[in-house]
C-alpha cells in the first residue's frame, strides 16, 4: 500500500456489464480519494469504448477526467505510466471484454502492483455473482495478495441485504443450493469486509445535476439555490428533498463505505 494518502490508486471493475462500475467509481471512488487527497482533485480513467457514463456527470470539480481506448497500440505502456504516477486516482473498467483486456494489460505491464485496491461491484442475479466471482479469480490470479472489497449494489434495504444477496452470502434459510455463491469461492475476510450500496433516487438526481451525492451534500451547499431559485412550492419542497437525502445518504451510506476503505487498506478514518 502507499505510504501517502495522496497516492491511493483504485481500479472498479467487473467483467459483467449493467452492474454500476461507473456509478460506483462517481459516486464512491472518487469522493473518497478526493477527500484523502486534501480535498483536491483525482485522475480519473475511463476505459470504456462503448458506454460514456461519466458524461453525466458535466459540472463535477472532483475528478480530472481522461479516456483510455483499448485500441490504443501502446495500451500496456499507457496503463502503466498512468499507473506509477505519485497521484491519487480511479481506473472506472468497462464491461465484457473491455475488463479482460485492460486487466490482461495491467497484468502485462506490470501496472496492477501499483494498485492498492480493486472494487468489484455486484447485483444479486445469479449470473452477476458468477461473473463477480470470475472477475475475482481473474484479479487475483494477475496479484493474489490484490485487496479487493465487493459493493453489493442497489441494495433495496440493508437489514435484509443477506436475503437479497444470498449469492453472495449464501442461502440463510437452507432451501436453495449455495453453489454459486460467492462464500464458496472468497475468504472469509471479503466475505464480511464489504460495502453495501442502498439504491436511492437521490443518485439519480445528482446525476441529472452532473454532480455526485457527495458534492452536493458536502460542497456545493448552496448549488441548489443557485440553479433552483424559483419560488414554486413544488421546486422549494424538491430543494428540500434533495439537501436532506443528500446529506442522509452521504452520512448513512457514504461515510460507511468510505470506513470499510479504510479498514482494507489499512489507513486512518478522518
Amino acid at each position: 500500500m502507499n505510504e501517502q494518502n495522496k497516492n491511493l490508486k483504485i481500479i472498479v471493475v467487473s467483467t459483467k456489464g449493467g452492474v454500476g462500475k461507473s456509478t460506483i467509481s462517481m459516486q464512491l471512488v472518487a469522493p473518497y480519494l478526493y477527500q484523502k487527497n486534501a480535498n483536491c482533485s483525482i485522475k480519473y480513467y475511463e476505459c470504456d469504448d462503448t458506454n460514456r457514463d461519466i458524461n453525466s456527470y458535466g459540472a463535477t470539480s472532483i475528478i480530472q477526467r481522461s479516456l483510455i481506448s483499448t485500441a490504443s497500440p501502446m495500451l500496456r505502456e499507457e496503463l502503466f505510466n498512468v499507473c506509477s504516477q505519485p497521484e491519487s486516482l480511479c481506473i472506472d473498467i468497462g464491461g465484457n471484454n473491455t475488463a479482460k483486456i485492460i486487466l490482461d494489460a495491467l497484468d502485462e505491464s506490470g501496472a496492477m502492483h501499483f494498485i492498492d485496491v480493486v472494487l468489484i461491484p455486484a447485483l444479486d442475479g445469479e449470473q452477476d455473482m458468477i461473473n463477480a466471482i470470475d472477475t475475482y479469480n481473474y484479479v487475483k490470479s494477475i496479484n493474489k495478495n490484490i485487496k479487493i472489497i465487493f459493493v453489493l449494489n442497489k441494495v433495496k434495504e440493508p437489514a435484509y441485504v443477506k436475503e437479497q444477496f444470498d449469492h453472495f452470502f449464501g442461502d440463510s434459510r437452507g432451501v436453495f443450493s449455495n453453489f454459486y455463491s460467492a462464500h464458496n469461492y472468497i475468504t472469509q475476510e471479503e466475505l464480511e469486509l464489504f460495502i453495501t450500496f442502498s439504491q436511492n433516487d437521490v443518485i439519480r438526481f445528482s446525476r441529472r445535476f452532473g454532480l455526485s451525492v457527495f458534492e452536493i451534500a458536502k460542497i456545493k451547499k448552496e448549488y441548489l439555490d443557485d440553479i433552483l431559485h424559483n419560488s414554486n412550492p413544488k421546486v422549494a419542497s424538491f430543494k428540500h428533498f434533495m439537501s436532506r437525502s443528500t446529506q442522509k445518504y452521504h452520512d448513512d451510506i457514504l461515510e460507511k463505505s468510505f470506513t470499510i476503505i479504510d479498514r482494507k487498506l489499512g489507513v486512518p478514518h478522518a
